[in-house]
């Protein structure tokens, strides 16, 4: 009983002095603040605007916007600019290079059905990775990470297999 009137007690005391409701100062009246002055004190920075268009994209919607004039002029203006140059795909893979990519690959399939790949498999892949052209070993690579992350293979070293 004393407990249950010391609860009430001081339940009635930090109502009054606002401790319930979160003041712990009395209320202060409203204060306007003139945005404009704050505003004026200090100047915006300049809007940044960084846009990513596809060009080919954009030309096929003023063409389709427009019409047929705009695709008519549109293919006059193209058939006067010269074309870009193919991206150079760089050196053909050696003799050397194709076998080490066939080793890799059929090595990876042989894995692949097994579901399991063994601590000499890993290293015979890694042997065969180091002789691949890079195209090459990127793809071998991109393929063995996949099947390990689609749980398709599971490697059993302690260790990367590339």
């Amino acid at each position: 009983m004393r407990f249950a009137a010391f609860v009430l007690a001081v339940a009635a005391v930090s109502f009054y002095l606002g401790l319930q409701t979160g003041r712990s100062s009395p209320p202060t009246p409203n204060k306007r603040v003139n945005v404009d002055a704050a505003q004026a004190s200090t100047p915006a920075p300049p809007p940044v605007c960084a846009v990513s268009i596809d060009p080919a994209v954009l030309r096929a919607e003023i063409a389709r916007a427009l019409g047929p004039a705009a695709a008519l002029a549109s293919n006059q203006v193209a058939e006067q600019a010269p074309a870009p140059a193919p991206a150079d795909p760089g050196p053909a893979p050696s003799p050397e290079q194709v076998a080490a990519y066939d080793r890799g690959q059929t090595l990876f399939e042989r894995v692949l059905r097994q579901g399991t790949m063994s601590i000499a498999e890993s290293r015979e892949l890694r042997a065969a990775l180091v002789n691949m052209d890079e195209t090459s070993r990127l793809e071998t690579t991109r393929r063995l990470i996949q099947s390990m992350n689609q749980d398709k293979l599971k490697v059993e070293a302690h260790e990367l297999p590339f």
